[in-house]
């Protein structure tokens, strides 16, 4: 029977329960070390921050991942690679699911950041701290107080994963963007952006590129300015001419000098949305 992608990701997290209750401390290297991953730590091949490679049983990780916070997501992301390919079930549903390659890896992907975020934030704490709180970019920083072993990342991924039924949710940066051959001109661009696996054979809303910049006139771009919290209609930051309205709820997240946003093609202060309730689905 054919698994939907949100299917796959309750696998998943059955995998990194699994792993993460036989882990000494939670860390990139005890997560490569149980796995017996060699972790290599120079920029790998094709220029990725991070990547698994399965014929050297080894992750990658780039020197110039200066964020530790970065470089501990994506380890954990790398590590996550590895549960997916070496699960028969998983990898024998991505291949009837997907159509092409790029379908694919876009899937994989998306199942790599649900387990790095279970790994920093297991969901038996996420969502008992959620159900406390109104399903919102604004309790990040309550979170963060209740549980100081997560990163924002994490926490981002965990709200799009269990509070945003479809929709996006964005982790902004100003500062340089790598590889873009302008390492003087710092812009605002995209840090992480993450969806929610979907059900049956709906598909999620495509995710920006990482680092793509936001055009300046975007509401996010302008809370650089001013770290006012925003609310209101605006467009989806994608790399082209078409603006898709959406919905916007963003936050300045003080610590880190960052935006976090959520994008939904509705309003989210509707009651509807108020009254979700919050599942380990």
């Amino acid at each position: 029977m054919l698994m939907s992608e949100a299917e796959m990701a309750r696998h998943l997290l059955g995998l990194v329960d699994a792993v993460r209750a036989g882990l000494p401390r939670v860390t990139v290297d005890a997560l490569l070390n149980h796995l017996e991953l060699k972790r290599i730590d120079e920029e790998p091949p094709g220029g990725q921050e991070g990547l698994y490679v399965r014929e050297l049983q080894a992750v990658f990780l780039s020197p110039k991942i200066r964020s530790a916070e970065r470089k501990q997501f994506t380890g954990f992301h790398e590590g996550t690679h590895a549960l997916v390919d070496r699960d028969a079930l998983l990898r024998e549903q991505l291949a009837e699911l997907c159509s092409d390659d790029q379908a694919e890896r876009r899937v994989i992907e998306l199942l790599c950041d649900i387990g790095a975020a279970e790994f920093l934030m297991p969901r038996e704490s996420f969502v008992p701290l959620m159900r406390s709180h109104s399903p919102s970019v604004r309790c990040i920083q309550q979170l963060e107080a209740e549980f100081p072993g997560a990163s924002l990342p994490a926490i981002a991924q965990q709200i799009a994963h269990y509070t945003v039924p479809a929709g996006l949710v964005l982790v902004c940066a100003h500062g340089s963007i790598p590889g873009a051959g302008a390492p003087d001109r710092a812009r605002v661009h995209i840090q992480y952006s993450f969806v929610r696996p979907v059900t049956g054979s709906a598909r999620c809303r495509p995710r920006p590129r990482l680092y793509q910049p936001i055009r300046a006139d975007h509401p996010i771009a302008a809370m650089f300015e001013g770290s006012a919290p925003f609310s209101g209609t605006t467009y989806y930051p994608y790399n082209t001419d078409k603006r898709i309205p959406c919905w916007c709820e963003a936050i300045w997240h003080s610590p880190s000098s960052r935006v976090v946003a959520i994008l939904t093609d509705k309003d989210q202060r509707q009651p509807a949305r108020e009254q979700q309730s919050l599942s380990f689905e």
